[in-house]
């Protein structure tokens, strides 16, 4: 391990039991002063029961999946059933309320009778009036006698009253079908027909003179249909549902920008870590700063460009202003949120400014890790694009460390990786059923006393949280000693935490400083996909026609969160740079008495700053 002779240690980054310089190239083989590999290269397989419990848990999801994929249709949560439950799409993807008696009867609060039980069909607009005076009838699907296509039915306005026998149409005076008069206007309201409150006087004249039925008028009718479209369920099944619509916003800033920003900064890092760093903390405070701003804009806070409902020019006025309103007050509690956030970061940054500088060495130490082994910039695009284009792309590049790196995980250590997330899964897994517990007692925590079971059922929940937190952390380390060592899990852990304990001061806060810094930066990248997002759904065509969004707030979610799980793909290389050359470091310095003997002079010099400055304080205070 060690070598002969007082001469200082290596200058450059150990990668693979290669000794590097400070470029990030392999020494001349006359200057290499370490032979010996500094991975362990004789492994053996290690916790093969946990990878076979990890495969047959994937076939469970693969079948869980499956099922879902073939029995769901999540375009049921933006167009709605007809009466014979089936699904308003295509052509005919407006649902229209035939019978206005029964529409009003659900409305009056006393009345049983609920308006997802009327009678509705599909329809390809919503009708309105005859202008001439002549009563128009909208009837029931062309089937039975009705020798019609569905077409040739649209294009007759979906009126064929005149072709029905005596009976029928005596049936269809009294509100029984198959033919019903179409006496109120109505408009499209997110593929829903919204009928007004009076019908027009010349076609309940017709109605009249034909012998109908009476039929009720009123507010109760337009209330029906509104309390049915603007249900916190309904609103949340179209927030789903613009998901669908505003795709095309969504692969550009919710996968594409954020794509191309996380690799531009990993490829920018590797040059000017240090000038990167502070530009991704000036540029994420002035980036959530601008977003809040802009959410005060729309929510009409500041100025008068408040965000109208994004509805389509046919709704019904009231209704639409109604939803306007809405949307401007979810606005105004995310407004209030990333104000909370934009203070919380910029506080942060003042409080942490000094501390950035050590951060920035570490950075500077990973790049140049990462600088020479240029593959692993490759490795986050596996999980955001193809699974397969990446792995072909591996074995047409054999020599890369990262392949050999893969082939001993996948053929000594797939089970200790299995372990791992087996853990987390079982804590997760309780913590679901805790959950689960607790709202089925919701009645017994009403009860006088009730309140010491919310109590322990938060503190339960709490501990598990920060027991879920410490295996993912100790995961994340068992897997470094696993790549070097090819140890099982359980011993890796117990040789990852040693370490960790016994250099905490050491490493803790450079390693904790280290992924802030990322943070800021996966942060920036997200935000700044979002701020995207909002600025293209402020388009016309997601206000009208087809792909009219109802807010836009689900759609710009979407992007962040995305964007910031793309982001976090590519941030976890340096992230994991971070803590193998910390944990190398302190492997180094157990292997070596202490003193590290192969790390980099950026490293030690870094982390022996940091080891005074803590002995400086501590001696301060014991002044």
């Amino acid at each position: 391990m060690g070598r002969k002779g007082s001469s200082p240690g290596p200058t450059g980054a150990i990668i693979g039991g290669m000794e590097m310089s400070d470029r990030g190239s392999p020494l001349p083989m006359g200057e290499m002063t370490v032979q010996k590999p500094r991975i362990k290269t004789e492994r053996h397989c290690r916790d093969i029961p946990f990878l076979i419990l990890f495969g047959l848990f994937w076939l469970g999801m693969v079948a869980n999946s499956g099922f879902g994929w073939n029995q769901g249709n999540p375009r049921r949560l933006l167009y709605g059933l007809d009466y014979k439950g089936q699904l308003c799409e295509g052509d005919f993807d407006v649902k229209y309320w035939m019978n206005p008696n029964q529409v009003y009867d659900s409305g009056v609060v006393d009345n049983p009778f609920n308006i997802k039980d009327a009678r509705a069909i599909c329809l390809k607009s919503c009708p309105s009036t005859s202008a001439n005076g002549t009563l128009g009838w909208v009837c029931d699907y062309p089937e039975g006698p009705i020798t019609l296509t569905k077409t040739e039915w649209a294009d007759r306005t979906y009126d064929y009253f005149d072709t029905l026998s005596a009976e029928l149409k005596n049936t269809s005076l009294n509100l029984l079908g198959p033919c019903y008069p179409v006496l109120f206007n109505s408009s499209n309201f997110f593929w829903s027909c919204q009928l007004t409150a009076s019908p027009s006087n010349e076609s309940l004249a017709q109605w009249t003179s034909l012998g109908g039925v009476s039929v009720n008028q009123g507010e109760f009718i337009v209330k029906a249909i509104q309390d049915l479209l603007s249900a916190p369920g309904e609103i949340f099944k179209r927030y789903i549902a613009d998901l669908e619509n505003a795709w095309p916003v969504l692969v550009v800033c919710g996968g594409i920008a954020p794509l191309l920003l996380s690799i531009v900064w990993l490829v920018v890092i590797r040059l000017f870590a240090g000038v990167v760093t502070w530009i991704t903390i000036i540029v994420l405070n002035f980036a959530t700063i601008a977003v809040t701003v802009y959410l005060y804009i729309k929510a009409g806070w500041i100025g008068t460009d408040a965000i109208s409902a994004v509805i389509g020019s046919d709704a019904v006025d009231t209704l639409a202003l109604e939803t306007s309103h809405s949307m401007q007050n979810h606005l105004k509690i995310v407004a209030v949120v990333m104000t909370i956030i934009s203070v919380i970061i910029v506080l942060i940054t003042v409080v942490l400014i000094k501390r950035v500088f050590m951060a920035v060495a570490v950075l500077k130490v990973a790049s140049k890790a990462i600088g020479a082994i240029p593959s692993l910039m490759i490795y986050p695009v596996f999980p955001a694009l193809v699974l397969l284009f990446f792995f072909v792309y591996w074995m047409l590049l054999p020599t890369f460390p990262v392949l050999s790196s893969t082939k001993r995980l996948l053929r000594y250590s797939l089970g200790s990786v299995a372990i791992g997330s087996f853990l987390v899964a079982v804590i997760q897994m309780i913590r679901f059923i805790l959950e689960f517990i607790r709202n089925k007692l919701k009645a017994v925590e009403a009860a006088p006393g009730g309140c010491l079971i919310s109590i322990l059922c938060c503190c339960a929940q709490c501990c598990l949280g920060c027991i879920e937190w410490t295996l993912k952390f100790i995961n994340r380390n068992a897997y470094i000693v696993i790549a070097i060592k090819g140890k099982g899990f359980f011993r890796a852990a117990a040789k990852a935490s040693g370490l960790i304990i016994n250099n905490i001061l050491r490493v803790g806060t450079v390693n904790v400083l280290g992924d802030f810094v990322l943070f800021l930066g996966k942060a920036c990248v997200s935000v700044a996909g979002a701020f995207f997002a909002f600025l293209m759904l402020d388009q016309h065509r997601y206000k009208s026609g087809s792909n009219k969004v109802s807010s836009p707030l689900f759609p710009v979610l979407f992007c962040w969160i995305f964007g910031y799980s793309i982001a976090s793909m590519f941030f976890g290389v340096v992230e994991m740079a971070i803590d193998t050359i910390l944990l190398s470091f302190c492997i180094d310095c157990e292997e070596n008495n202490g003193n590290a003997r192969f790390a980099p002079p950026l490293l030690m010099d870094t982390l022996g700053r940091h080891a005074r400055y803590e002995e400086e304080r501590k001696s301060a205070r014991r002044g």
